[in-house]
């Protein structure tokens, strides 16, 4: 995310809707999705975003729940890898296809 984007993303994680929203998914999972911890400081995490949709307007399976620290960390590294690939797919898709055969 660009600088002002994530100004603007961080503005809204500070909204009421959006800490309504925290408040219903953390008590579905009472541990890390990446490390399994139970009893840690926890987080939501949105392994995806879709253009114009809210942070607090996802289905509950779009949520991830990790610990705040290091696997919030790794899980945001891991979606920017993603977006990265996603984005060198479109650009270069025979290269994509070939690298997979390798």
């Amino acid at each position: 995310m660009e600088s002002d984007e994530e100004d603007d993303y961080k503005k809204l994680l500070r909204r009421p809707e959006w800490h309504k929203r925290r408040a219903e998914i953390l008590p579905k999972s009472a541990r890390c999705a990446k490390c399994g911890r139970t009893g840690a400081r926890l987080a939501v995490h949105h392994p995806e975003y879709q253009y114009g949709r809210m942070p607090w307007d996802y289905p509950d399976d779009a949520y991830m729940v990790v610990c705040s620290g290091r696997c919030h960390r790794e899980a945001d590294a891991d979606k920017e890898e993603q977006e990265r690939d996603a984005r060198n797919y479109k650009q270069y898709p025979w290269q994509w296809e070939l690298g997979k055969k390798e």
